[in-house]
């Protein structure tokens, strides 16, 4: 019997003053919004690596055991924020809107009716 390779999950935490995710997935956030991501791993000798090409629509903070980062919602728009450790990735995409935007179900890139 052959076994399949084996693909790693990492769960990932979503947290900010009004709610804590648990395996948190794509994040829809108001501008202006500081929350964070945890990650869980089992070795703690093996430290987590965080990318997010240093876009200006979140400015992040990792923590110096990088198992999790304070992040900040600086700019209008969307960003992918990449999560390595060992052979687990997670990638996150975090759409970054205007107080009313989340209120009128408002998508980047949606076309504008004229009328």
């Amino acid at each position: 019997m052959i076994e399949e390779p084996k693909t790693l999950a990492l769960a990932c935490t979503f947290t900010d003053i009004q709610a804590n995710v648990k395996d948190c997935g794509n994040l829809k956030v108001v501008i202006g919004t500081t929350f964070e991501l945890e990650i869980m791993r089992s070795s703690p000798q093996q430290k987590a690596k965080w990318f997010s090409d240093n876009d200006p629509v979140l400015a992040i903070v990792v923590s110096d055991n990088a198992l999790k980062a304070t992040i900040k919602a600086t700019e209008i728009g969307s960003s992918l924020i990449e999560i390595r450790y060992f052979n687990a990735k997670r990638t996150i995409k975090v759409d970054v809107v205007l107080p009313e935007a989340t209120k009128l179900g408002v998508k980047f890139n949606d076309p504008i009716l004229d009328k």
